[in-house]
């Protein structure tokens, strides 16, 4: 068009020069993506401090390939643009994958897997969250797992029961557990550095008693003074520490005074 090479896709204006020739014999027609289609810019994005200038993601045939490539009869092609944070950084050639941390539990083997996140623009995203020209990402290492992590265990897995004592809201669990870390007592939350050595057992489920709640309570009847005591009080009845307690029981505990 104009003495000018044209695709199909060109807009004609009023006075054009369009000159088609026709294709020569034992000649094959060889166009490229770029021929076919007006592929978007590439987008400048910078990543992790680092300037970059992303081209559309070009597939033909399964394959990675540019819009240079010459394309065969019956070719499938596929393209995107680099419009998320996971297409961004692959189409900055910078690979993604999960951080893995290797422990071992109750003497066995175990992987823990944990994905990255990421800051567009200095905000929390996903690697699905959406980008646009000059967007600022950086990737955010992942953190130490916890150990409740590793082990697929929570506190909330204790199937707690909650009791009122002396006027405040106690959870009780109905199962215990013991854990540790490299040999020292452990708790759920705490960090689980990579090649530690986890030891945790579970114990059956049970009917918690008043001593399970004192032990929740994290009080002890040894620092009541000996010269008096105390009473323990379910539901306005005296009971004793073997006494079995259910879910929205009310417990009091009433000192004695000395004679």
């Amino acid at each position: 068009m104009n003495g000018k090479p044209a695709n199909f896709s060109d807009a004609v204006s009023e006075g054009d020069v369009i000159l088609v020739e026709k294709g020569k014999d034992g000649q094959s027609p060889a166009p490229c993506l770029a021929d076919l289609v007006e592929l978007p810019a590439a987008l400048p994005v910078e990543i992790d401090g680092k300037a970059y200038r992303l081209p559309p993601l070009i597939q033909i045939n399964g394959v990675v390939a540019s819009a240079k490539v010459t394309l065969n009869d019956r070719d499938q092609v596929l393209w995107q643009p680099p419009d998320t944070v996971a297409l961004a950084f692959r189409a900055a050639g910078l690979p993604l994958a999960p951080q893995r941390f290797s422990y071992t539990v109750n003497q066995t083997e175990r992987v823990h897997s944990v994905w990255p996140t990421f800051l567009i623009n200095g905000q929390a995203a996903e690697s699905g969250a959406a980008i646009h020209p000059g967007d600022k990402i950086r990737l955010v290492a992942p953190a130490i797992p916890s150990i409740g992590e590793v082990i697929g265990f929570r506190n909330s897995d204790v199937e707690p029961i909650e009791v009122l004592f002396n006027g405040v809201t106690c959870s009780v669990p109905t199962r215990r557990y013991t854990l540790t870390l490299n040999d020292s007592p452990a708790d759920l939350d705490g960090p689980a550095p990579d090649g530690s050595i986890v030891e945790f057992i579970l114990a059956p489920e049970t009917q918690p008693t008043l001593a399970d709640v004192l032990l929740a309570a994290e009080f002890n009847p040894a620092d009541v003074p000996a010269a008096g005591g105390i009473t323990v009080v379910v539901n306005g009845k005296v009971a004793e520490y073997t006494a079995c307690v259910k879910n929205g029981d009310k417990i009091d505990i009433v000192s004695r005074k000395s004679q």
